[in-house]
């Protein structure tokens, strides 16, 4: 974590009602958003941390829609919204050491997000040659589908080809958005089960699958910040 000020954003917010104007910067620690350079983007995840007060204020200001700009480590900046029908999730960061008071961390998400996997595609936070066996178990979690683990790289490489994959646009993440749905992703399954391009389990009885601990995620996800952005072939 040494240097991690380094790889932190700003959020910005500013508003106007008559004689009185707002204006907020807190630090953003993660986010994922989709669009254009031009248009508005839609912001997908805000993770930012601040005082109560700044905390409040973003908290309220995405409940009603407002937009944002997000300023990355190299200073290019995005207009950002996060939609309608957006989430906010508040807690406290308690600091070894410091008295004064805790900071306070909002994380905001967008109602497609919130609803990861509901509307024929999946969001996925880090894709990268470190998490794709999480991004697999990641899919199949969230559309409720009979799999082995062994059929994520395949899967996600047929995927990739068929430009079912794009990439979205993230700070401290590698985000990809999938465009797939139970009944489309079980077609897949059973074509490339036929032409024998996935594994079949040698007998009968349950799935093993690997167990992830809370250490080991963040291990990994701490990895793959520190080390350079993997390209879209790559990923798959």
């Amino acid at each position: 974590m040494r240097n991690a000020y380094t790889r932190l954003g700003r959020l910005e917010y500013s508003r106007s009602t008559g004689k009185h104007e707002t204006r907020i910067r807190v630090h953003l620690e993660r986010f994922i958003g989709d669009g254009t350079e031009t248009d508005v983007k839609t912001a997908h995840l805000l993770s930012v941390f601040g005082n109560d007060q700044e905390i409040g204020a973003i908290s309220a200001a995405v409940h009603e829609k407002h937009s944002f700009e997000v300023v990355f480590p190299d200073e290019s900046r995005r207009t950002v919204n996060l939609g309608a029908d957006a989430s906010c999730y508040r807690g406290s960061i308690h600091l070894k050491g410091r008295t004064t008071r805790s900071l306070r961390h909002l994380v905001a998400v967008s109602s497609t997000l919130r609803g990861n996997g509901g509307g024929g595609s999946v969001i996925l936070f880090n894709l990268d040659n470190e998490s794709r066996e999480l991004a697999w178990t990641t899919i199949v979690s969230l559309l409720g589908i009979p799999a082995d683990p062994r059929w994520g790289s395949p899967i996600l490489e047929a995927l990739y080809k068929d430009q079912k994959m794009r990439k979205l646009e993230g700070l401290s993440c590698t985000p990809y958005q999938v465009t797939c749905n139970k009944a489309d992703l079980m077609k897949r399954l059973g074509k490339m089960l036929k032409t024998h391009d996935l594994p079949f389990p040698a007998r009968n009885g349950p799935v093993l699958w690997p167990g992830y601990s809370m250490h080991g995620l963040l291990s990994q996800i701490s990895s793959s910040q520190t080390s350079q952005a993997p390209t879209a072939e790559e990923a798959a």
